[in-house]
């Protein structure tokens, strides 16, 4: 907001200084005149009233700031609380026995086994429902 009142305000006074320059040159004719100074003036109004605005832009701009701190500190804290039970949760639902824990190579063999002997199972199981989706025939 203040970057865009320091752009207006440049902006009034470089117009105004070309003008002046202008007229001090005699460039500008006696009509135009009189209606840059009532332009002035009606810039001039405009400028008051920004300026009796602004404060009332910073004080809704500080309550702003004081709002957002305040729920920022409440969203932290909670985040805070959030992470305590999350890790609270994970400690207490995951627990690994290391002591009785196989090394690792003998699990891989044990999962190996496993693997194998599932697809032995798999494949019997295939074998006996195409074997009964066949009709059978029988020798009289």
């Amino acid at each position: 907001m203040k970057k865009k009142f320091f752009v207006l305000l440049s902006f009034i006074f470089l117009l105004v200084g070309g003008y002046v320059y202008a007229d001090n040159r005699g460039f500008v004719p006696e009509q135009l005149s009189s209606l840059t100074e009532k332009a002035q003036e009606t810039s001039l109004d405009k400028i008051q009233e920004i300026t009796k605005e602004t404060p009332v832009i910073n004080s809704l701009q500080n309550d702003l700031q004081e709002n957002t701190t305040d729920q920022l500190s409440t969203l932290s804290s909670r985040a805070k609380e959030v992470s305590e039970y999350a890790q609270n949760a994970f400690n207490s639902g995951v627990k690994v026995d290391k002591e009785n824990q196989a090394p690792l190579h003998e699990r891989a063999i044990e999962y190996g086994q496993y693997v194998y002997c599932k697809q032995v199972v798999e494949d019997f199981e295939k074998n006996q429902s195409e074997e009964k989706v066949e009709p059978t025939k029988t020798v009289e």
